[in-house]
């Protein structure tokens, strides 16, 4: 009796643990089915990729091995997988993340090359802009300028490049190019005009009859001759750096042409009507009204483009030729030699003819437009034009000097008789 009890829990022993086997390999297919199921619907694997799966399976099922794997899964419900933890949602989640993932990954990546790519555009400027600073730059012809830089077609080579370093701009001061010549020409009057003010400013008392009004009617002058030839400067020689800074500059350019022509009527009309209130006044307040109308008119942003140049020439010459009605009215009153020997007409003349012949060089661009490449450097229109201007302001510095002497001569006397 005991032998057949001993027997019996053997026995039973022994059956449950095939019973428990044959659940564990019926679970193990049933989760296997469900997992390729899962994977074919999603199409991520392809019945090819099917050994492929095994270490994801061994990961995500791992009481379970890859033997006794079933190659025609029964149609079991989801419910029936009993002994495996995988899922469908958990494998849809699992796979969503991964894709997550991988986008964010391909996003950090773009932004590092993005960043090395502006870094490296930045460190490319830098060099550039090294090269510049150390004046290691090249003259080109007219045709590589950009469109800002284009004025003169008829001058073929030895331009500027831009050089956006305003080191770079002075420097080339000392260097030759098509801008050399126009340069220096308005810096060497810039310099010598203030020698002059100067000069003049410190003369005693005793050489005037009004000294403070006198000096500063000279003053007037002195001040548009020399904020004029600065201006001019100035723009020849940083109008290289960019489009803003050349736009800027020729605009003091322009202001400066009209400051100079305003200046140098100030003293003449202020002598050549001395005594005559009224039309002196008159007079001044006409030709400081154009001036201020011309200076208004160059901030104009087309007003420096080659397109206009004429109409720039013309503009200026108009406000000079202002000045032929208090010339007239002066040889009315004074009589022509008169006017000629004390009115210093005659020196007022020349400095307009100056004035006008420069312009009409310049608006015509005479002489490169008769010789294209041959005035690159040196005796094209500008450059000309820039040298009367000069010749121009020392021929009125002389007039009114003269009319100055005369004044302190005859003192507060009020007709001028010839001696």
């Amino acid at each position: 009796m005991a032998f057949s009890l001993v027997d019996d829990s053997a026995l039973d022993q022994s059956l449950q643990d095939a019973t428990n086997q044959t659940d564990m390999k019926q679970g193990k297919n049933r989760c296997t089915s469900m997992y390729d199921t899962q994977l074919h619907n999603l199409g991520y694997i392809s019945s090819e990729d099917e050994e492929e799966v095994e270490p994801l399976l061994s990961t995500s099922c791992p009481n379970l091995t890859a033997t006794g794997r079933s190659s025609s899964p029964s149609n079991l419900e989801e419910s029936e997988a009993l002994h495996c933890p995988l899922a469908a949602a958990t494998s849809s989640s699992n796979v969503v993340q991964d894709s997550v993932h991988h986008a964010m990954s391909y996003v950090e990546e773009s932004m590092q090359t993005a960043k090395e790519s502006l870094q490296n555009a930045f460190e490319s400027v830098d060099r550039f802009a090294h090269k510049v600073w150390d004046g290691r730059w090249r003259v080109v012809s007219h045709f590589q300028l950009p469109d800002w830089q284009r004025d003169n077609e008829f001058l073929h080579h030895w331009h500027r490049p831009p050089m956006p370093s305003f080191r770079a701009c002075f420097g080339s001061v000392f260097r030759l190019h098509s801008e050399t010549g126009n340069i220096w020409t308005h810096l060497i009057g810039f310099i010598m005009f203030i020698g002059i003010c100067i000069y003049f400013q410190c003369l005693p008392g005793k050489y005037f009859v009004i000294e403070w009004q006198e000096k500063t009617v000279f003053t007037m002058f002195f001040l548009g001759a020399i904020l004029c030839l600065c201006f001019s400067t100035l723009f020849h020689t940083v109008g290289c750096h960019s489009e803003r800074v050349y736009r800027i500059f020729g605009k003091l350019d322009y202001s400066g042409i009209a400051l100079m022509i305003m200046g140098s009527f100030v003293p003449w009309i202020y002598y050549s009507f001395y005594c005559d209130t009224e039309p002196k006044i008159i007079y001044m307040t006409s030709v400081c009204v154009l001036g201020v109308l011309c200076i208004v008119i160059s901030q104009w942003d087309k007003f420096s483009t080659a397109r206009f140049r004429r109409v720039r020439a013309v503009l200026f010459a108009a406000l000079g030729l202002s000045g032929i009605v208090p010339c007239i009215h002066t040889i009315i009153r004074m009589g022509f030699m008169q006017a000629v020997n004390y009115g210093q007409v005659g020196w007022l003349s020349l400095m307009a003819f100056l004035y006008l012949f420069g312009a009409f060089l310049y608006a015509q661009r005479i002489p490169e437009k008769y010789f294209p490449g041959k005035c690159d450097l040196w005796f094209q229109s500008h450059q000309i034009f820039h040298i009367l201007v000069v010749l121009a302001a020392v021929v009125h510095f002389h007039g009114i000097s003269n009319l100055q002497h005369y004044r302190f001569q005859f003192g507060d006397q009020c007709v001028i008789t010839q001696q």
